[in-house]
Parts: C-alpha cells; structure tokens; sequence
C-alpha cells in the first residue's frame, strides 16, 4: 500500500502563526505516516528546508521544490521512493499585471512532474496550483485564466500515459465547475474522495476552520488514473495539542495501490467536445474583457496626456509639480494596454486556437 497525501500549507510570508504551523507540519511528515506528500504555497526557502528536514526523519528522503517565477510555485513533493525524472509547465495565463497585488501574476505557477518509482512500479505524480477565485462566481475575474490553465494542466498530463498517475493541488475549483470538468473529461481522472465518499462534502476550505471566514468549499483533491484508491480521509487538520489548524486548507491522504491497474486514458468523447466548447465559449468571455480593459487603458493613457497638456495652463510652479505625476500616469496605462494586457490577449488567442483544433479534429 501507497500512502499519498496532499496540503495547502499556506506558507505565505506574514499569515498568522505561519512558523508554528510550518514547524508542526514538519513534525507531522516526520512521523512516518506517508509515503509521497505533495504540498502547495511553500513560497519560503527556510519552510521548505524545515519541512525537508522533517520528511527526511520521515523516511521521505527524496525531495523537489518547483522553482518559477519570481517568488516561484510554491509547490513541493517529498517521496519515500526515488524520483527518476522532474518536468514543470508553467501557465501562460497567471491573473493581470493591473491585480499584481494579489501575487498571482509574479508567482510561477504552474504544474509540476515527479516520476516515482515505488515498489509497485513506476507512478507520475502530479501537482498543481491554479488561480484563486477571489469573488463570488458572478464577479469572478479570472474564469478563462482558470480554464485554461486547467485545459494545459490536462494537456500537460496527457501527453504521459504510460504509467499510473496522479494529481493533487489546490486547483480552486469546485465540482460544479468548469475546471473540474476539463480535468476529468480531458484525461480520465478520477476524484477518489467522490468516489469512496459520494455522500459527503468533503470541504477543504471549512467554515470549521478559524482561519476561513468564506463558505465551505471542496478545492483541493486528489485525482488518479491505473490507480485502485483502498481509502482517503481528510488530512492536516488540527495541530494536535493546540486549537490551531495546519493551515487555512484541510489536507487529503489517499491510500492506494498501482500493480495491475490500466493506466490508458477512457474519454467519453462526447462529454469531451462538451467541455472543449465550454472551455472556447470562457477564453472568448476572457478574451472579450481583455480587450475592453485595454481600450480603457488606452483612453485612460490619453487623459493623461491631455492632463500634461493642460497642466501648462497653470503656473511654472504649479505646472512642475504637476508634470511628473501626469506623466508617469500616461506612462503606466500605455504599458498596460500595450504589453501587459496584449500579452495575455495573445495568449488567450493561442490557447482558443488549440482548443479550436481539438475540437475539429474529433
């Protein structure tokens, strides 16, 4: 038996008792409980090397932080078995430079490869993180930018189908979702904890939770294909001894076993040209509102400069102090409307154009 588990540590830097529940997180892995654990927003080095020490007290002495980006993935996966080969793929669309505030648009993320090889055979495991939904879904800013890093998470997947695989992350989604569909519809995945529990929500961001002040929702998963999953609970929850989470996430553990498990991909293919039209009609949605935000640029960028221009109709003194807000006003939305949001218009029109070709060679 494999026993694989999943967090969102949420490892980012000034949360609240970040340090402690980092330092119980080591100490859980420490115990010996797991075999491959893959973990999400491990964005500082002095976690990740805690967390290391502690996996390797463990038994789990094989380990790979995903590096990327300009704070980097986040994502971490330690194995008590030799990892033989990495790959990452970072996401073409990552959120917009105009919410930079939020992180997503400098942290690289992404989906990263580690190919195991247990007792059992070979196994490719998985992570990813994708974009938060930051709004309720009808002000939701970023439903083409999820779908489409769901729709390469997919790809990415499915271009390795020779062993038994299997995903985990936060992929910020709920089962109602899009994304969740793309993902089982495109590679065959399947959620394990829906189906061992069919009747329970398994919510992985809870209102149980003194972290969480939202609704519960189920994000976090784990998803297998030539996998048969013999258990999976929920994980990570309360530090023992104290009233505090590991995380503002709940964790999963999945045990399993790979030996004698079809690995090959099953598609119902008319569920699939479903999801691929869904995914086209949301890059569209996306492609539409990057392109009123960049019309919006543009004009905010003339204002700016018929501001500069105005700004003579007062006094040198007035006119100089002026001057420099006005053009480094202009200056920032012509650099949005020119490259930042033309970057993720060309991007959103190469990913329709694969999407487009998938759905016309079917």
């Amino acid at each position: 038996m494999i026993t694989i588990a999943t967090l969102n540590a949420w490892g980012i830097p000034f949360v609240k008792d970040r340090q402690r529940r980092m330092q119980a997180l080591a100490l859980e892995i420490a115990s010996g409980k797991y075999d491959i654990v893959g973990l999400q927003e491990i964005w500082d080095v002095k976690d990740w090397v805690r967390i290391k020490r502690g996996a390797e007290l463990g038994g789990l002495k094989y380990g790979h932080h995903f590096t990327s980006g300009a704070v980097g993935s986040g994502l971490v996966v330690f194995s008590r078995y030799p990892i033989t080969m990495l790959d990452f793929y970072r996401f073409r669309l990552r959120g917009t430079a105009e919410t930079i505030h939020r992180g997503d648009y400098i942290a690289g993320k992404g989906i990263g490869l580690a190919r195991i090889h247990t007792p059992q055979g070979m196994l490719d495991f998985y992570i990813t993180h994708l974009i938060a939904q930051y709004q309720d879904d009808a002000l939701d800013e970023y439903p083409a930018h999820r779908a489409a890093q769901m729709f390469e998470a997919a790809r990415f997947i499915n271009h390795r189908q020779q062993f038994p695989a299997v995903i985990v992350g936060d992929f910020n989604v709920r089962p109602d979702q899009l994304g969740y569909r793309i993902i089982t519809s495109l590679t065959g995945m399947k959620d394990v904890f829906a189906g061992l529990h069919p009747d329970t929500p398994g919510y992985t961001l809870s209102t149980d939770n003194p972290y969480i002040q939202s609704k519960s929702e189920r994000i976090d998963y784990i998803m297998t294909r030539g996998i048969k999953a013999e258990s999976i609970e929920m994980a990570f929850q309360q530090i023992p001894g104290t009233s505090i989470p590991y995380s503002d996430h709940y964790g999963l553990v999945m045990r399993c076993q790979l030996s004698q498990i079809d690995s090959n991909m099953t598609v119902d293919q008319a569920d699939r040209q479903a999801v691929l039209k869904a995914i086209l009609n949301t890059l569209q949605n996306g492609l539409t509102d990057a392109h009123r935000r960049q019309a919006r640029r543009i004009s905010q960028t003339y204002i700016g400069l018929l501001a500069l221009v105005a700004a003579h109709l007062f006094p040198a003194r007035i006119r100089n102090i002026l001057r420099l807000p006005f053009i480094l006003y202009s200056l920032t939305q012509a650099s949005l409307a020119r490259y930042f949001i033309q970057d993720e218009i060309n991007d959103l029109k190469a990913i329709m154009a694969e999407v487009e070709t998938l759905v016309h060679s079917s």
